[in-house]
């Protein structure tokens, strides 16, 4: 993939900062209300040319609003993504992307990607 460095660099920023684990089993320590299945969250991004956070809003749901927050507040706090490749830009000078969050309750954990 031709941008894989860059977002492996945003993936491995934010993905150090993602406690999903964490916030469900503070909401949920027994894993009886909001462990019972697979959770998915699916944020839209804009960077500004810099690579500094412009917007990111919930694209797809999870179903636990807790863990959008969270995925929402990894991303926020690992900005600034430097060097966004200039192919990337739109006319605007902003950077667009989709990026899915998946909680897996029964088995490997955690995973990120770009959706």
């Amino acid at each position: 993939y031709k941008y894989a460095g860059f977002f492996n660099r945003v993936k491995r920023s934010v993905q150090r900062r993602w406690r999903a684990v964490d916030a469900h089993r503070r909401h949920d320590p027994y894993g009886r209300v909001f462990g019972v299945r697979d959770r998915l969250t699916v944020v839209d991004v804009t960077l500004n040319a810099d690579g500094s956070l412009d917007d990111i809003y919930i694209a797809k749901d999870s179903g636990v609003a807790f863990l959008d927050q969270v995925a929402l507040q990894a991303f926020r706090d690992a900005q600034p993504f430097p060097n966004p490749p200039a192919a990337l830009h739109d006319a605007d000078g902003r950077v667009r992307f989709r990026f899915g969050f998946f909680l897996e309750i029964s088995g490997r954990g955690m995973r990120m990607f770009r959706y």
